[in-house]
């Protein structure tokens, strides 16, 4: 049972509350909190829960105490399905102990943390951490710059690195191995393959063809996808889920991560992140900056072309998930060429990369 009892929702957050939450963690000491202003980022309504800024008043000055801060909150009555109910639990605790147990120990810039907390028995959770508001998400029409690129390519190796094949990375044992449950993954792909078909079938005709081609080789492709070496993965590494601020960047949203091929976040990153023809200009060398940064961080016995293909491999995988996110999720209010472009985005890279040749 959570320490603190949790609320409802962030409406039901007291003054008490917000204050006991604080000094849980050590972020105020003296200080009370006096007032809060909520307000709901309704852009920011994500698939597995709410987000709320809180703008803060202390009824005493105290150093550290944050002015504003951020908060995640779940949002399960969106989902019917007892098994997807109990999914997003899963995430929100992965999420909040990512940054109580792991945060603090690799090295690449997450939001501060300042409270976390879940309740398995009634699936409410409380995430708070910081305010990044005065950092910037990459360019929602053009994507990454080349030099933002390159940054990802040597910060998400300096993480990878840290636990690369180490023995801590065997004591994570409420996070997933990518590949290992071949069963249930294979389950799930005959389910929403013929949703995908029914939604996407004009939109892409060779993904269609890869998706179709991909069913009966999954039994072939989640032992390589789960086969060593192994790190902590990100898994959700995308321009939406990372912010700059001049030369920092600052990674969040880490409900997903999992232990698997480095080259996972790399294929995730260049596929949804990048447009094609900046991605055909600078993938190469996003690539080497990535083993080279690797290397650099004490990783041994990986050799460029192990990695070069890892990440062919793992497009593979990205396939498999793009398959299932446009399946599940709701995209009537989006453009019809805002999907064709992410759409084509995917089908481009695995064609570049012969994807089509793996599956035969």
């Amino acid at each position: 049972m959570p320490a603190l009892d949790l609320p409802e929702s962030y409406q039901a957050i007291t003054l008490d509350w917000l204050t006991c939450a604080l000094r849980s963690t050590g972020t105020l000491k003296d200080a009370s909190v006096a007032t809060i202003d909520a307000v709901p980022l309704g852009e920011q309504l994500g698939f597995t829960g709410i987000i709320v800024r809180f703008e803060l008043a202390y009824d005493q000055p105290e150093d550290g105490a944050p002015a504003s801060l951020v908060g995640k909150f779940p949002s399960l009555d969106r989902f019917a399905d007892p098994t997807t109910k109990e999914f997003m639990v899963q995430v929100n605790r992965r999420e909040i102990r990512f940054y109580r147990e792991v945060a603090p120990h690799v090295p690449i810039r997450t939001p501060h943390f300042y409270y976390g907390d879940s309740d398995p028995e009634s699936g409410r959770s409380a995430l708070l951490i910081e305010d990044l508001s005065d950092a910037q998400p990459p360019d929602p029409e053009n994507g990454c710059t080349p030099e933002q690129i390159r940054l990802n390519g040597a910060n998400i190796a300096r993480f990878h690195a840290a636990l690369w094949e180490k023995p801590q990375l065997e004591t994570l044992d409420w996070v997933d191995q990518d590949g290992a449950d071949s069963e249930a993954g294979i389950e799930h792909y005959a389910k929403i393959w013929p949703i995908y078909q029914d939604k996407f079938a004009k939109h892409s005709p060779l993904l269609l063809e890869l998706g179709t081609r991909l069913k009966p080789k999954l039994p072939h492709f989640f032992p390589l996808w789960g086969s060593p070496p192994h790190t902590l993965l990100h898994c959700d590494y995308h321009g939406r889920n990372m912010l700059f601020r001049g030369d920092e960047q600052i990674v969040y949203d880490w409900q997903g991560i999992s232990k698997g091929k480095g080259p996972n976040d790399v294929a995730y990153f260049l596929t949804l992140s990048v447009e094609t023809e900046k991605r055909r200009a600078l993938e190469d060398e996003l690539l080497r900056i990535y083993h080279a940064t690797l290397v650099e961080n004490g990783v041994q016995d990986y050799t460029l072309d192990q990695c070069l293909s890892d990440y062919r491999l793992m497009l593979v995988r990205v396939l498999m998930r793009m398959i299932g996110i446009f399946a599940v999720l709701d995209f009537s209010g989006e453009r019809d060429d805002m999907i064709d472009r992410l759409l084509s985005r995917i089908e481009i890279i695995m064609a570049d990369h012969d994807i089509g040749e793996l599956l035969s």
